[in-house]
């Protein structure tokens, strides 16, 4: 197809939601702004690159890229209203005679990247290292997937060195490990913490447990997920031993089915984990906002301080690993 410029990428996005009735409430115009920054910041051009997208959500850095002439564009996420969502958008557009070149799938990263070594130009991960859990895994999928001289670029919001940035965590994380969900207090969900749903997984598979046993095994199963929930209980039926993986306050928690709850980093650790795994290097840099004059005319002042200063200050960060 042919590209379309950075105004009619915009349009046809904010459309397509509007008609799809979409429900995540995007920005499209900041997060087109967004995908031409990182480009930038990779020193990467858009046409004919080949993105992937991991924990792409419904996809709209991928099919802003296509948009605007990458070769191909191939979003991976495991939760599937993003991914439903993606699906509609794309609909709409072909539907209108636009069709640009996307693929989506569902998979948890952890199962790997179904594609060959060296396919992708720019690997992105955006909002999505906080989610995963066995991470040295997954990046080293993803450095495998990169093309020599490709790059893969990590922003995340949960950035450890930010002033206070822990101390509301560690509330929060106390908040989806034991409940009230935040923002369900009022609700008949209100106590679906991750202890409840592995009580209920386990009242589900194991019905002639007594209520004190399922009380005392899903709070000793925290951090267990997947089917580590089920090995651990038969574990205990066997050998008559209470596990003993309690929660303990300021651990990021994982959910059930195998990811964090907003995990923080301190990007200079992450940026040391890609080198460690084989990117040449890794450059960390503060991330502010994005998104239109203002916003740039922000994150240029804001560029003028001391990195370590300015990452103190930014509630995120920019990780870009070169292969």
């Amino acid at each position: 197809m042919k590209p379309l410029s950075h105004t009619a990428t915009v349009q046809a996005l904010t459309r397509a939601e509007a008609e799809t009735h979409g429900r995540f409430n995007v920005n499209h115009r900041k997060r087109v702004c967004f995908l031409r920054y990182l480009y930038s910041l990779a020193h990467k051009q858009i046409a004919n690159s080949e993105i992937l997208d991991l924990g792409c959500g419904a996809g709209v850095e991928c099919i802003a890229a296509a948009l605007m002439g990458a070769k191909r564009a191939v979003g991976i996420d495991i939760d599937e209203s993003g991914l439903g969502q993606m699906s509609m958008i794309l609909s709409y557009l072909r539907s209108s005679g636009i069709k640009p070149p996307v693929e989506s799938i569902e998979q948890n990263l952890m199962r790997g990247i179904p594609f060959s070594d060296n396919s992708f130009d720019i690997v992105l991960l955006i909002e999505a290292v906080s989610h995963i859990v066995e991470l040295e895994r997954v990046l080293k999928e993803a450095l495998r997937a990169t093309k020599p001289g490709g790059v893969i670029v990590v922003k995340d919001i949960n950035n450890l060195l930010t002033i206070g940035k822990w101390r509301g965590h560690v509330a929060l994380w106390d908040k989806w490990e034991n409940g009230p969900i935040p923002g369900n207090e009022d609700s008949a969900d209100c106590d679906r913490s991750y202890k409840s749903m592995r009580r209920c997984i386990i009242a589900n598979a194991y019905p002639d447990l007594i209520e004190e046993q399922l009380e005392e095994l899903s709070a000793a199963t925290t951090g267990t997920y997947g089917a580590g929930i089920r090995e651990v209980v038969d574990t205990y039926l066997a050998s008559g031993q209470m596990p003993d993986n309690r929660y303990e306050r300021g651990t990021c928690p994982v959910s059930p089915d195998g990811r964090y709850m907003e995990r923080l980093f301190d990007p200079h650790e992450l940026a040391r984990l890609l080198e460690d795994i084989g990117a040449s290097r890794a450059v960390v840099m503060p991330y502010l906002t994005h998104g239109n004059w203002y916003r740039a005319l922000i994150n240029k002042l804001f560029g003028l301080l001391p990195r370590e200063i300015a990452l103190r200050l930014s509630h995120g960060f920019i990780v870009i690993a070169y292969k």
